[in-house]
């Protein structure tokens, strides 16, 4: 078995085939943090792996500075080799060493469906960030249709991309069900939106 529930065969399927597509759908949340972040704002990015979201942010918006948050030792060591500036930390979101207010945003792409609880992730989420701050989350919609599924695998072989879309439905995260999540946390939604043509699911919160 592979990391985070995968079997090495299934680690090697999302890698090959859906990992470019979540690399474009970081450029789009880049582009919107960027456009977004108030002056001097402070981003923890929640699962940094090996921190192309946070550096490109803080790339671009030099005013800011931010975080790094991950459990893998084997993904913040890819962070210092390929990003060496960036501040990282290696903990579990549900352990984060941070005091109540430090953060005025933050980012967690494909993390929820890793927590064991993913109430108590975000509350945890919530009390580190600023009164009125922001938090983007992306998951897996388990819940995304064929067509959406297809995004992922559109140069897949058909045996590949069957076993991919059912990892989707067993891995992802319902749409609802996130949502009580996150009220049940505390938050308030300020958006809910699922992809146009790939399987994820984002949603705005606010403190």
């Amino acid at each position: 078995m592979g990391t985070n529930g995968y079997t090495h065969w299934q680690s090697w399927l999302y890698q090959r085939f859906a990992a470019p597509a979540m690399a474009g759908h970081r450029c789009d949340l880049c582009r919107r943090l960027v456009a977004d972040l108030p002056t001097s704002a402070r981003l923890l990015d929640v699962g940094c792996g090996a921190g192309d979201l946070l550096a490109e942010v803080l790339t671009a918006r030099t005013d800011c500075s931010g975080v790094g948050l991950d459990p893998s030792s084997a993904a913040l060591a890819r962070a210092r080799h390929r990003h060496p500036g960036l501040t990282l930390v290696q903990a579990r979101l549900e352990d984060a060493p941070f005091a109540a207010a430090t953060f005025t945003a933050a980012t967690a792409v494909g993390v929820l469906k890793h927590c064991p609880n993913p109430v108590a992730a975000l509350a945890r989420l919530r009390r580190i960030l600023v009164p009125g701050g922001s938090a983007h989350l992306v998951e897996i919609d388990a819940e995304a249709d064929d067509a959406r599924c297809h995004g992922w695998v559109t140069d897949a072989p058909r045996f590949a991309g069957a076993i991919v879309r059912r990892l989707i439905r067993r891995h992802g995260l319902d749409a609802d069900r996130l949502a009580r999540a996150a009220t049940a946390a505390g938050w308030r939604i300020r958006e809910r939106q699922p992809h146009p043509t790939l399987p994820l699911l984002h949603l705005t919160l606010v403190v």
